[in-house]
């Protein structure tokens, strides 16, 4: 359940003091601590009470941040050991809208270098090779990756750990349910603007969309607690909140776009919370709408429809294109 406060501020001297998100410093909030803020304001927080997660740990919306996120924050040492076995198989379903949406924004001359951070299976960079551009790909976690195309330069690491002089800079930079896991999320996209993207580079970064009116809706008819809350989601964001953390990192949003709102399903009866054979049956119809319309020559007006949704809001996940420059 979500508790709204009269307003409370967390101090260092609170009696569970957490990491912050902070201001941007251009260090190295995965690999070392992360500032400790001297104040977090937050109206509303959610406990977090599943099984496993630490005593007092909830997830607040702060004022100070501008965003959903947790309370405190796990350290360093525990999210490096939790994401060297963690992998999940489950890819963004917009990489086709991802390649031709961003090189069409892209103002460049192509083939340009792409830059996917947590590749995962590296599908959307097999893409980019395939229309001639230079791919690399960063993804932490030590599942064995086969599907890769030879001309993919891969990092097994996490990105402040890849050398910068070695890494170069980029035309286009995709992070795909990346930022709901950093411990600072200001300071990465901060990192991916000074130091990664070329002048009038294109930054696509997309999350789940969390803490919406559809989502309550859901609540209010399944009787269920926060399902999207998550020991690895460390920040919980929407398009406003995802746009105002971009442009504090110096980018310009360009367009919203979104994926189908799976929350439609619950409203509609198919409750897939925490059943997966119903959440299976669900995305395969999500799939079926999507392909049917395309197969009857429909891209375009799918494409509407999803911006029409981003607009609105609503859509599972959030996707912002932005660009580095005027």
């Amino acid at each position: 359940n979500i508790l709204r406060t009269s307003g409370a501020t967390i101090t260092r001297n609170s009696p569970a003091s957490f990491i912050s998100v902070g201001q941007p410093q251009r260090g190295h909030p995965m690999t070392n601590t992360p500032p400790i803020a001297a104040e977090h304001s937050f109206t509303e927080f959610t406990p977090m009470k599943r099984p496993g997660w630490v005593k007092d740990r909830k997830v607040i919306r702060c004022v100070t941040c501008g965003f959903w996120h947790q309370h405190p924050y796990p350290v360093s040492q525990e999210l490096k050991e939790f994401y060297a076995d963690y992998y999940n198989p489950t890819a963004s379903p917009n990489r086709r809208e991802v390649l031709d949406t961003s090189t069409s924004l892209w103002k460049g001359k192509a083939p340009g270098k792409v830059l996917d951070i947590g590749c995962g299976d590296g599908e959307l960079l097999n893409l980019f090779v395939k229309k001639g551009w230079k791919s690399t790909g960063i993804e932490i976690s030590q599942a064995k990756i086969t599907s890769l195309d030879p001309a993919i330069r891969f990092f097994n690491s996490m990105l402040y750990d890849v050398d910068r002089a070695q890494l170069g800079r980029f035309d286009i930079i995709n992070t795909s349910f990346v930022l709901e896991h950093v411990p600072n999320p200001l300071e990465f996209c901060a990192y991916i603007h000074d130091h990664l993207l070329e002048p009038g580079g294109i930054f696509v970064c997309e999350v789940p969309n969390d803490f919406t009116l559809i989502q309550k809706a859901v609540l209010a008819k399944t009787k269920k607690d926060e399902y999207w809350v998550a020991f690895d989601h460390l920040n919980y964001f929407d398009f406003d909140t995802l746009e105002a953390l971009l442009m504090k990192a110096g980018l310009k949003p360009l367009l919203r776009d979104a994926s189908y709102p799976m929350e439609f399903f619950a409203l509609m009866g198919e409750d897939y919370i925490g059943n997966e054979p119903v959440g299976k049956s669900c995305n395969a119809k999500r799939l079926s709408f999507e392909q049917a319309l395309e197969s009857h020559g429909l891209h375009d007006l799918k494409r509407k429809l999803y911006f029409k949704l981003a607009e609105l809001g609503i859509g599972r996940s959030v996707i912002v294109y932005s660009k580095k420059g005027k």
